[in-house]
């Protein structure tokens, strides 16, 4: 082979191994954008599945709100941290900072009263977090309450656990959204 040959083979490489890198460049940051984010369509489908058994039950389709979208993707991306770091297993779920979300909530859109629902599954299925909140009393009962808004969010720890949190609310809302970020400490 001659050296403009060699050259030319050196930059084909060159470009190939530099378009595997992009790709995979591109395919972590959306597994990252996801992480951070939720993933949108699951969650969406956990919302309908709620609104539908809502109206099997009587009771009205919240309407979705997405700043308690915000919120209760914050609060599942928080269990799905404790989750990995093994400071609390999927069975022992909890509301930490329920208090903080809810002055939050009041202070930032009007919503004078929240309820929130927490799951964690292998299952990524929106029927089995729908099943789980079935299965709890007081979930139960917060699923079915009289709430007109509600923001959903979800994470997946790094053993491929679902956290999902839902966040219902009445009350008057503003449609401009404040900064909650800056409060994220408190909730």
């Amino acid at each position: 082979m001659n050296a403009l040959s060699l050259k030319g083979l050196g930059l084909l490489l060159l470009a190939l191994l530099t378009s595997c890198s992009d790709t995979i460049s591109s395919v972590e940051t959306q597994q990252v954008a996801n992480q951070r984010n939720g993933d949108n369509r699951f969650e969406n489908r956990v919302f309908d599945e709620v609104n539908a058994y809502r109206s099997s039950v009587g009771k009205n389709h919240v309407s979705r709100h997405a700043g308690l979208d915000r919120m209760a993707r914050m609060h599942s991306e928080y269990l799905a941290k404790k989750i990995n770091a093994g400071q609390i297993e999927i069975t022992s779920l909890n509301h930490d900072g329920f208090e903080g979300r809810s002055l939050a909530a009041r202070r930032a859109y009007s919503i004078s009263t929240i309820g929130e629902n927490v799951a964690a599954t292998t299952q990524h299925s929106p029927s089995r977090v729908l099943e789980l909140w079935k299965g709890s009393k007081m979930h139960f009962h917060t699923m079915k309450d009289s709430w007109v808004h509600s923001g959903i969010g979800s994470a997946e720890t790094a053993g491929g656990v679902i956290v999902v949190t839902q966040i219902f609310g009445v009350g008057k809302t503003s449609m401009h959204m404040r900064d909650i970020e800056e409060n994220h400490g408190n909730w």
